[in-house]
């Protein structure tokens, strides 16, 4: 059943929802009056069908139930157009709620240590910015439901108390009867919707994985496989839904064929009784009851979703909540001069070490090459110095500072990385080279002359308004490696860092480019993560990774 962990995300969620939308509170107050209005109605319902007012002795002439009942049509009016313009706003609330969600969840987790992303599956964080902020944001529209519905569902019940004592009296037996099947329900609610979370990011994963990994599956013809496996996680996923919706409806339906069964024993009882009760005032109970029916079914279906839904809002707001170790209120750093890896040990798990009180240092003014094998330590040696990973022991320092107590936004305008596969989104050239940055048009062009992507430029007739494909599939690998680094240059950083990042060029281009980024970083500082002779040749020192036992030996080999 529902733990004390989802009441408090329940609560969470409700908390934001109200933070972001303060109208969501004038909201409340136009669905109290307009479930009043109902309230009203159905009281003075009541007074034509009995000769007299409601509450009151007084018996109604003709002329007056004409009144009432032009009355009670105005207020019907008024209760089902303040309900479709109520309902509207809050469908419409609750799509911005989850917009917002979605874009916290993307935002954390770029922010999230790396070795934590790549613990979880693909999956989790698909689920996190889609189905499970879709079901978050549903509860804050659900739980405004709950309000209404429970409101309405009270001064029902005061309303038929004091109408008919018996009628009362049937609705307590019902409500018995009701609260043992709705308590069964919820149950199982409560362990599909956690079911269906698991089964949610299990066919995401499935799906992101396949289409990473495209490549692989057609070389391997596993097409079919692929598909089946996916087809049988998402049916048992519909599965659940499906269970989760038929739970509901029967908790809505279970109340009502109960009703039906008592009135008509109450009806049953009124004929062995001669007739005490007049057709109207029986039509009259037999209506207000079944708007109450349909308002309690309601009520239970809209519960049965919150239940379904509440741990996946538990989840979300784990996730959004989770606290992120982001130093903004650091040391800056300014014009790096070197970066002292002293004393390192990183391991990613305890039974190897990737490095052993490893040292080395990078200096200005110098450009490097690191080579290794595979699982050598590369990518790791890079991780640290990006502060992507912390030392187990040991510190990392630029400039003598340990990048523990810098500023990350100061040291990541300070230090790039690019890697070897580049990220090209679905915009034009200069947007993909600018993202969050400004600069002239002149600079662009003369950081593209240095990648030697000038003449691709003025091949196109936008120019740098050209559009690009999602993952730039409409220019080659070279060029989408070269905007790369046109992209990092831009931002003019004291560090660059390429990880094989221009193995797709040929090999003119290749010298011509690293030539260039030579000459513009030889008062700076650039690493080049290769095995390619030519750039080895170029370099000024070459640290090679292979030779174990130079890290116990507090060194590495080094080749000027």
């Amino acid at each position: 059943m529902i733990n004390k962990l989802d009441i408090i995300s329940l609560i969470k969620i409700i908390k934001l929802g109200f933070e972001k939308y303060p109208k969501l509170y004038l909201i409340l107050f136009l669905s109290l009056l307009s479930v009043f209005t109902e309230i009203v109605a159905m009281s003075l319902v009541t007074s034509i069908s009995n000769d007299k007012y409601f509450l009151f002795e007084s018996t109604l002439s003709s002329t007056d139930k004409n009144i009432l009942f032009s009355i009670i049509l105005i207020l019907f009016t008024i209760r089902f157009v303040s309900i479709f313009f109520i309902d509207k706003y809050q469908v419409f609330i609750a799509r911005r709620f989850q917009a917002f969600l979605s874009s916290e969840s993307l935002y954390k987790t770029l922010l999230y240590p790396l070795l934590e992303v790549e613990k979880k599956e693909i999956g989790f964080f698909i689920a996190m910015g889609g189905d499970e902020t879709s079901r978050a944001s549903e509860l804050l529209n659900s739980v405004l439901k709950i309000f209404n519905s429970f409101v309405l569902f009270v001064l029902y019940i005061i309303m038929i108390y004091y109408i008919d004592s018996n009628v009362f009296i049937i609705l307590a037996i019902l409500f018995l009867l009701s609260s043992i099947v709705v308590k069964v329900i919820l149950k199982k609610s409560t362990y599909l919707g956690s079911l269906s979370a698991v089964k949610s990011r299990e066919h995401g994963s499935i799906f992101i994985d396949a289409l990473n990994g495209l490549k692989t599956v057609k070389s391997f013809g596993i097409e079919t496989f692929i598909h089946n496996k996916y087809k049988i996680a998402v049916e048992e996923y519909q599965s659940i839904n499906y269970k989760i919706y038929f739970l509901s409806l029967l908790n809505a339906l279970f109340p009502l064929i109960t009703l039906i069964i008592l009135l008509n024993i109450y009806v049953i009882l009124d004929y062995f009784n001669n007739n005490t009760l007049s057709s109207s005032y029986l039509l009259s109970i037999f209506f207000i009851l079944m708007r109450f029916l349909l308002n309690l079914g309601d009520l239970l279906h809209t519960i049965n979703k919150v239940v379904g839904n509440i741990k996946a809002t538990s989840n979300i707001i784990e996730f959004i909540s989770k606290p992120i170790k982001c130093k903004t209120h650091k040391e800056d750093i300014f014009d790096i001069r070197s970066i002292l890896l002293k004393s390192v040990d990183f391991s990613y798990d305890k039974s190897k070490d990737i490095f052993l009180n490893l040292n080395i240092e990078f200096k200005y003014n110098n450009s490097y090459a690191i080579i290794g094998k595979t699982g050598s330590g590369k990518s790791t040696l890079i991780d640290l110095m990006m502060d992507f990973i912390e030392p187990s022991s040991g510190t990392v320092l630029m400039n003598n500072i340990d990048t523990k107590n810098l500023n990350t936004k100061s040291l990541k305008e300070k230090v790039i990385y690019i890697s070897q596969e580049s990220i090209i989104f679905n915009d034009t050239i200069k947007n993909n080279l600018l993202m969050d940055k400004k600069y002239p048009d002149k600079n662009i062009m003369d950081v593209l002359k240095l990648v030697n992507l000038e003449d691709m430029i003025n091949d196109f007739t936008d120019g740098l308004n050209h559009m690009l494909n999602y993952k730039g599939t409409n220019i080659s690998g070279g060029q989408k490696q070269r905007l790369n680094i046109a992209r990092a240059i831009l931002r003019n950083p004291d560090v660059l860092i390429l990880d094989e990042s221009i193995n797709a060029l040929d090999i003119d281009t290749r010298i011509k480019i690293v030539k260039n980024l030579l000459v513009l970083y030889k008062e700076k500082l650039i690493i080049f993560v290769t095995h390619d002779k030519d750039i080895l040749n170029l370099v000024d020192i070459i640290i090679d990774l292979d030779n174990v036992e130079d890290y116990c030996k507090k060194t590495v080999q080094i080749y000027h």
